[in-house]
C-alpha cells in the first residue's frame, strides 16, 4: 500500500530510508556512455514524457477538484463544525496550488529532477495535514475521495520517475552532462597547451640548427688561414714573453756585481734617476763605473 493510501486513516506512515546513491567512477561513465543503445534511451526518453504527461493531467484534476471544493456550500449541523471546515478548506486551497509541483515543458534529466523535487515536497506538505483533510473528507467524500485516488497517482509516478533517474543510463548521463563544463574546459587548455608544445618544439628545431650551422661555423674557422694565424700569434707571443724573462734575468745577472758599489747610493736616488743610472751603465759601463 502506497504512502498516501493512508492518508484519510490515523495511523502514522512508516518513512523508509532512502538507499545510499551508487558512486560511479569517470572512466566507467564513459564505457557506459559509449556502450548506450540509442532504442533504449528513446525508449527511456517517451517513458519519462508519458509520465510526465500522466502527472500533468493528476495535477490539473486535483487544481479543478479543490476549486470545486472551494465554492461548494458547506452543510454542517452546528456553527463549531461549519468553521472547522471552513478553516480545513481554506488550509486545503493553499497547499493544492498550480505552483506547487513544477511540471516541465521540455523533459531533460534536470527537468525530470526538478519535478520530482516540488512533488516530493509537496506530498511531505500533503501528509503534515493528514488529520485536517479527514474532516473534508466526511464533508465532501466523492471530491475528496478523487483528491485520495490523484494523490496516490502523483506518488506512485514520481517512484517511477525517480526509478529513471536513478537507473544506471541516466547516472551516466547525469555525470556527463554534470562534468562536461570541466571536460570542455580541459579539452580547450588541451588545445592551448598542444599549441604552445608546437611553438616549443619549433623553437627547439630553431636553435638545433643554429647549434649545427654554429658548428660548421666553428669547423670552418678552425681549418681557415685565419684561425691559423692566430694560434701562431699566441705561440709567438708565449715566445717573446719566455725571452723577455731570459733577458732580465741576464741583465740583473750582468748587474749584480756593481750591486755592492752601487748600494751606497740606493737610498740617495729616486726611481727615475735609477732608470736613468742604469740605462747609463748599459749605454756606456765603464764611463759609469
Amino acid at each position: 500500500m502506497w504512502l498516501l493510501e493512508k492518508i484519510f486513516k490515523k495511523k502514522e506512515a512508516k518513512v523508509k530510508e532512502e538507499p545510499k546513491e551508487e558512486t560511479i567512477g569517470f572512466d566507467e561513465v564513459l564505457g557506459k556512455i559509449e556502450s548506450l543503445n540509442k532504442k533504449e534511451l528513446d525508449k527511456i526518453s517517451a517513458e519519462a514524457s508519458s509520465i510526465v504527461d500522466v502527472i500533468r493531467s493528476d495535477k490539473n484534476f486535483l487544481i479543478t477538484t479543490i476549486n470545486d471544493i472551494k465554492t461548494s456550500e458547506i452543510a454542517s449541523r452546528d456553527a463549531t463544525t461549519d468553521s472547522i471546515l471552513k478553516s480545513t478548506r481554506e488550509k486545503l486551497t493553499s497547499i493544492f496550488t498550480a505552483e506547487a509541483i513544477s511540471i516541465p515543458d521540455d523533459v531533460t534529466l534536470s527537468s525530470l529532477k526538478e519535478m520530482n523535487f516540488t512533488i516530493v515536497e509537496f506530498l511531505k506538505t500533503v501528509e503534515a495535514n493528514r488529520k485536517n483533510f479527514y474532516y473534508l473528507s466526511v464533508a465532501f467524500p466523492e471530491k475528496m475521495g478523487i483528491v485520495k485516488e490523484k494523490l496516490v497517482s502523483l506518488e506512485k509516478n514520481s517512484k517511477t520517475v525517480k526509478e529513471l533517474i536513478d537507473s544506471s543510463i541516466f547516472k551516466a548521463v547525469a555525470m556527463v552532462s554534470e562534468n562536461m563544463d570541466s571536460i570542455d574546459g580541459l579539452e580547450k587548455k588541451n588545445v592551448e597547451m598542444g599549441i604552445e608544445i608546437g611553438k616549443l618544439e619549433k623553437e627547439i628545431i630553431r636553435l638545433e640548427n643554429m647549434s649545427v650551422e654554429s658548428e660548421k661555423e666553428l669547423e670552418a674557422l678552425r681549418s681557415g688561414e685565419e684561425y691559423s694565424e692566430y694560434i701562431n700569434s699566441e705561440k709567438e707571443a708565449d715566445d717573446n714573453k719566455k725571452e723577455l724573462e731570459r733577458t732580465k734575468t741576464m741583465i740583473f745577472t750582468l748587474l749584480s756585481p756593481l750591486y755592492r758599489p752601487l748600494r751606497k747610493f740606493e737610498n740617495m736616488l729616486d726611481d727615475k734617476k735609477k732608470s736613468e743610472f742604469i740605462k747609463m751603465f748599459i749605454d756606456d759601463p765603464l764611463t759609469i763605473l
